[in-house]
């Protein structure tokens, strides 16, 4: 069970939140309250508790200073849920720096989102705790497999609408909406004083929570967070909203820019796709948005591409779609040869065929973004190719001109190859790593190398390959090797009958259990047992 301490001066406010919720049913006990920074802090040294809601004004030591006290003495935990009035907004900016979890409004504090924030903060000390401890499960996120389904799906990545179907199965995404929008979203701080790294990156994950939150209230949507200074959506059309369904999300992304702006001094920018009707195709919707996501806000904060099809008509498009099958396949096999040609070829189209500005910029964001995302520590990886530039990759975005642009890809090119042959002299593979895990994972299935293929969007053959070259067995033989082990411990534990451990582990029949146990093992299952 968790704890939580409430620190607020206004003894109405502390029992108003003690009886707002059934705390014992979100498995958390309230170790205490306080009512100034001072009390506060004694009772989290005394108490020591995983949650604080907390006032930002408040007697003897603020709110903000306390969460700051606390993050300086004892990192991570407790982590802060802050609570405001109105004329505190101008708090919420400097609040960004304590890494707050969530900020709460009290004249429109209710049970819902109260519950919604301490739910919030529950999932940050639980994901907070899984970085201090090292990691021995098998289990690999879902979450993770998910994210990386999206940056396939936006760029285009899948190679047959099988795949594609096979993984919204595997994966628990559910494509059930009338029509999809994706846009392309670029976020800005308008602050007097520069932020900080640490600031920017608080910064860009409070504004994808509000974002998240807000537009959720108009349509159902899934928020995909690129870097610190571009996220994409993709948006679910109900049928109802069809007909209107620029109308509508126009203004429900002009409202939801505006309330961010308020509260962050944030400016959002928008380019919005065309609405289509599969989900397979929203890699198109996306691939619009990009081309027009304003760059300035002089053609307006948000531009649907189905407006600017006379201006696409009017100047040379260049696409990074024509090199994504290639790319995927480069950062899957780790081949720097093929990488570096790709690379090559991107830069002599953009030098030589006058594109403009935005679409050198895109092309280049769009490579970095499928470098971060596909790359096994991609983000550690770019970051440490552009370290010695002041705003990191970042600096891309600070470019005027399409050869510098060309210039930055070079310099990314440079630092690929060099991290693809640091990569193969390991003498392994992050990609057989990770079907390892997911085999792991999935002991009670029938795995077979064609679905587990699809599941990691790489041909049967392709993963045939590096299982023979990274992990020395074929990969049938050491899912059957996994399976065995399992039964092993089952048998141990001698609480199943042998049909039942095969049933458990995706066996067809207790016969076929039986066999190949014995191929491993040199004895049935019942011999093991007896012999155990």
């Amino acid at each position: 069970m968790m704890k939580l301490l409430i620190a607020d001066d206004e003894p109405l406010v502390q029992i108003g939140l003690k009886s707002m919720l059934d705390w014992a049913s979100l498995d958390i006990e309230i170790c205490g309250t306080a009512a100034n920074g001072e009390q506060a802090y004694n009772l989290i040294v005394q108490e020591k508790p995983e949650i604080v809601i907390s006032d930002i004004k408040m007697p003897v030591m603020s709110g903000l200073e306390l969460a700051k006290r606390c993050r300086e003495e004892f990192g991570r935990f407790p982590v802060f849920i802050i609570l405001t009035s109105y004329e505190d907004f101008q708090f919420a900016r400097e609040a960004l720096s304590i890494q707050a979890v969530d900020y709460l409004i009290k004249l429109e504090l209710t049970p819902e989102s109260l519950g919604k924030a301490v739910r919030h903060a529950v999932q940050a000390v639980r994901e907070g705790r899984k970085l201090e401890v090292p990691q021995t499960a098998e289990v690999p996120d879902l979450a993770l497999f998910q994210e990386r389904f999206y940056i396939r799906l936006l760029n285009g990545l899948f190679e047959s609408r099988d795949q594609f179907l096979h993984q919204i199965q595997e994966f628990q995404i559910p494509f059930d909406a009338a029509g999809y929008r994706a846009a392309s979203i670029r976020l800005r701080a308008n602050g007097a004083n520069p932020l900080t790294q640490e600031q920017k990156l608080t910064l860009n994950r409070s504004t994808l929570q509000m974002f998240s939150e807000m537009m959720t209230k108009y349509l159902p949507c899934h928020v995909i967070s690129l870097d610190i200074q571009h996220f994409a959506v993709i948006f679910f059309i109900p049928r109802e909203h069809l007909e209107d369904s620029k109308e509508y999300l126009f203004q429900a992304l002009c409202q939801t820019f505006d309330m961010l702006f308020n509260y962050y001094t944030v400016s959002l920018f928008g380019g919005v796709g065309r609405l289509v009707s599969e989900p397979f195709h929203i890699a198109d919707s996306y691939s619009e948005a990009k081309q027009f996501l304003p760059t300035d806000g002089k053609s307006g904060r948000i531009v649907f591409g189905e407006t600017q099809a006379a201006v696409q008509e009017n100047h040379n498009v260049f696409s990074l779609s024509l090199f994504r099958e290639e790319i995927r396949k480069a950062f899957e096999e780790t081949n720097e040869e093929a990488l570096k040609e790709i690379l090559d070829n991107i830069m002599e189209l953009l030098s030589n065929n006058r594109v403009q500005l935005a679409q050198a910029m895109d092309a280049a964001s769009s490579f970095l973004h499928l470098t971060i995302n596909l790359l096994e520590d991609g983000a550690e990886i770019a970051a440490r190719i552009f370290q010695d530039e002041a705003d990191g990759y970042q600096g891309l975005y600070r470019l005027n001109s399409v050869g510098q642009v060309v210039s930055w890809l070079e310099k990314l090119k440079e630092g690929l190859i060099e991290a693809l042959q640091d990569q193969q002299k390991k003498g392994s593979n992050y990609l057989v790593e990770n079907v390892k895990r997911y085999v792991g994972s999935n002991l009670d299935k029938r795995l077979t190398l064609q679905d587990t293929a699809l599941t990691f969007s790489i041909s049967p053959s392709y993963l045939s390959q590096l299982f023979k070259k990274y992990a020395e067995v074929g990969f049938n033989e050491y899912v059957s090797q996994r399976k065995v082990e399992k039964a092993k411990e089952y048998l141990k534990q001698n609480q199943l009958k042998i049909y039942e451990i095969a049933e458990q582990l995706g066996f067809e029949n207790a016969f076929y259990f039986s066999k190949v146990f014995k191929k491993f093992e040199g004895c049935s299952p019942r011999d093991y047992l007896n012999r155990g």
